[in-house]
């Protein structure tokens, strides 16, 4: 929804929790993506050398917090769907 005259952009309710759905979907899929490639960079067997154990443990805690903000991601779309199906009943909630 463009904005061409410098008011603001008057949205519905539904639209708007339609749009953080989304945008929780796509922050899950994103830390999703990068734990695959953390875990891909992990279990390389081509990895070695004097640094190797630092790098693997930094990788291993960069897989620790990404974790924990997918466990945030899912909790708030749980959220989400519960405002929505408040705001427009049960069987409106995203499924």
């Amino acid at each position: 929804m463009e904005n061409t005259n410098n008011r603001p952009v008057k949205r519905d309710i539904r639209s708007i929790a339609d749009d953080v759905y989304a945008t929780i979907g796509s922050v899950k899929a994103l830390l999703s993506a990068i734990d695959d490639k953390v875990r891909f960079y992990l279990l390389d067997k081509n990895n070695s050398g004097p640094y190797w154990e630092l790098m693997r443990y930094h990788a291993m805690d960069i897989q620790n917090l990404l974790s924990i903000a997918e466990i945030f991601a899912t909790e708030a779309e749980r959220d989400q769907k519960l405002v929505t199906g408040l705001l427009f009943g049960k069987e409106s909630a995203h499924e």
